[in-house]
């Protein structure tokens, strides 16, 4: 049997180092509430244009429905980082700039085909901006900088259940996934008057530190139609609650003068004050999937959710979270086709390959100027098994094109292309990790 109490530490491990891995991909958008809100999927939902609610493969992590772990055929430890290259434009400027990091982290393993864990951590939102303003009052210029870095984490751990076991495969499971959002968010705010780049200033720096533990409910449903039960239907349901965050805030304000060489020296402070009872509410999200699958080669998905963040409130003492919020709404499709489930060592390798590719669209969360927010996106991707070893383990490569906002709506428009690698470690009868030996 395999040795869980290394696969358990293997992973806390991996999760420590990815406690600092929050995506320091700048944007904009991330000013607004609790920030850019993230793609929970692992890599391969990702080359699915984020589908993965009713999608289910047997040698693929899914960190958007925890059912789909009872597929596995064992232990899987999955690991994913994320290339961003980012292009922001408006009507009179164009920056870019990139980010590589780790994404997310997740362990899961069934137990003889009825129950299932689940559990990891992975990047809820994105808190990292950097704008810029000014303003000429009488002779003098009064430059104005927003700046902000952090973001929500989620630490989550699943259990599955399959109540009706058929024909070696998930009929109906249910599962619970308990998660705990956690982390700062800083935002600083400077004011200062610009004379051949030296004069005095103001900066406020305020952080919010904020943290809660939640449960959210998955279902899964299948049913086999067709000549040889060669057609599967899949059905998917996910309910999130609404979240209530709790934490402390800070806010420190003081003067400084700026030199000719752009280097801030502190004088006096203004203002210093804290305070322990602050709540954020992250509101309730119901998720809906519908998928088809031709004898386990070829599966096609559709998912719809939305969160209503039109209810979203906040009862912060120091500085609310600013921002104008609207429900968010999103469908997505995806598709994967696997030509051979069978690796033969004489066979060429891409007949083992799953080929992905899925389409995206949302609406919705922030509205700017009187528009939504609204985003299209595009996604493939290749899952390469290690062939030479026939084990279950394979690296998972993708790539995502996204558009959001637009300069002819009064609004930043964002483009962003991200090079997703994923890599996915699963013992089985070839290697046989973990397991010891016994002799005679």
């Amino acid at each position: 049997m395999p040795n869980y109490k290394v696969l358990t530490s293997l992973g806390l491990v991996f999760m420590a180092i990815t406690l600092s891995a929050q995506n320091n991909n700048l944007s904009p958008f991330s000013r607004f509430g609790l920030g850019d809100l993230q793609n929970l999927g692992a890599s391969s939902q990702r080359s699915l244009g984020g589908t993965g609610f009713a999608l289910t493969h047997d040698r693929q992590i899914n960190l958007l429905n925890p059912n789909a772990a009872l597929e596995l055929p064992g232990p899987i430890f999955n690991v994913n980082l994320l290339s961003n290259f980012t292009t922001i434009s408006g009507k009179d400027f164009e920056r870019k700039q990139s980010y590589t990091g780790l994404n997310s982290v997740a362990f899961a393993f069934p137990i003889k085909k009825m129950v299932a864990f689940q559990f990891g951590l992975r990047p809820y939102s994105s808190v990292n901006y950097d704008l810029n303003s000014t303003t000429t009052i009488g002779q003098d210029t009064v430059a104005t900088n927003y700046q902000g870095t952090g973001g929500l984490n989620d630490a989550f751990l699943a259990v599955s259940h399959d109540f009706l076991h058929k024909k070696d495969s998930t009929t109906l499971a249910l599962s619970i996934q308990i998660d705990h959002l956690f982390g700062p968010i800083r935002q600083n705010r400077t004011l200062y008057t610009d004379v051949v780049d030296n004069g005095y200033g103001i900066k406020d720096t305020r952080l919010s530190n904020l943290s809660s533990t939640s449960p959210s409910f998955a279902a899964l449903y299948k049913k086999y139609i067709g000549k040889d039960d060669a057609i599967q239907i899949s059905l998917a349901a996910n309910y999130q609650p609404k979240m209530k965050l709790s934490g402390n805030q800070e806010l420190f304000s003081y003067t400084f003068l700026r030199n000719f060489g752009g280097l801030e020296s502190g004088k006096d402070t203004i203002n210093y004050s804290a305070s322990e009872k602050n709540t954020v509410s992250v509101p309730q999200k119901l998720g809906f999937g519908i998928a088809f699958a031709y004898k386990d080669k070829l599966q096609v998905g559709m998912d719809y959710s939305v969160q209503n963040w039109s209810e979203f409130t906040q009862n912060l003492s120091t500085t609310k979270l600013e921002g104008v919020f609207t429900d968010l709404r999103r469908l997505s499709f995806g598709a994967h086709y696997t030509p051979s489930l069978n690796i033969l060592f004489n066979a060429p390798i891409w007949n083992f390959i799953t080929y992905s590719a899925g389409v995206w669209t949302s609406k919705g969360y922030l509205e700017y100027n009187g528009a939504e927010l609204e985003e299209f996106g595009t996604s493939f991707g290749l899952r390469i098994p290690f062939r030479k070893s026939r084990s279950n383990s394979a690296i998972q490569i993708g790539m995502e094109y996204s558009l959001r906002g637009s300069v002819e709506s009064n609004l930043l428009k964002e483009q962003n292309t991200r090079l997703i690698f994923g890599l996915s470690l699963s013992p089985n009868f070839i290697d046989r990790w973990f397991y010891k030996r016994k002799y005679d």
